[in-house]
């Protein structure tokens, strides 16, 4: 949901600026990729883990980042403004890395202590 409310900020605040626009919504939609890709794996193929300690949800992460890696190529190699798809891949990249790092924390196990108990 933060990434979704981030990109379509975005994408909102820079409706007058059509590409622009058009890459924070490629952006936001990007979002739909990780819980509909991690539901195939995890439902269609029956793997909590793409490989041994690895959990689904790491490769939706990966796809997601190639995507993007992809049209920043995409965008240089057409000499357009690639900077609205490199910050989104910055801020995937920035979330994706806390979802790897917060659970854990102690603060983090304090909260869901506190929150289940």
């Amino acid at each position: 949901m933060i990434w979704l409310a981030i990109f379509y900020t975005l994408a909102i605040y820079k409706k007058k600026s059509p590409s622009v626009h058009a890459r924070y919504m490629i952006a936001a939609v990007l979002t739909f990729i990780g819980p509909t890709f991690d539901r195939i794996l995890f439902y269609l193929f029956d793997m909590p883990f793409i490989l041994p300690g690895i959990p689904a949800e790491y490769a939706s992460f990966f796809l997601i980042d190639l995507i993007l890696c992809y049209l920043i190529i995409k965008d240089v190699r057409k000499e357009k403004n690639y900077m609205p798809v490199a910050f989104s891949l910055g801020i995937y990249i920035l979330i994706q890395v806390l979802y790897f790092l917060v659970p854990k924390t102690e603060l983090f196990s304090n909260l869901v202590n506190s929150l289940f108990s």
